[in-house]
């Protein structure tokens, strides 16, 4: 369960038809280093090779830095994306998180 977005976001991305190289914000929320690290590993090898550039990632803090706000944490994540995404004028963002039993991407 807790490095589930590890397979959702290249799950969803190639079912958009979009490349990884097209994402300009990946958001990876994880309440654990631990989690974030497993999560980053997987999209290289699903992707053949394709990692996830360091000034794409994360931009604003993750959820170890930035927190999980009681009852607002969804919101949080989707607004960190999208002013991440406004800001540097990207296309394409996703957003991988782990919450009870699902994964949500």
């Amino acid at each position: 369960m807790g490095i589930a977005p590890a397979w959702a976001m290249p799950k969803v991305i190639t079912a958009a038809g979009i490349a990884p190289v097209e994402i300009g914000v990946w958001e990876v929320h994880e309440a654990f280093a631990a989690q974030a690290l497993g999560v980053l590993r997987e999209p290289s090898t699903q992707f053949k090779g394709f990692e996830i550039p360091d000034d794409r990632l994360d931009l604003n803090g993750d959820a170890v830095a930035v927190g999980h706000p009681f009852g607002a944490s969804g919101t949080r994540y989707l607004l960190t994306l999208a002013i991440s995404m406004r800001e540097r004028n990207a296309r394409y963002g996703v957003l991988g998180c782990v919450r009870g039993l699902g994964s949500r991407v």
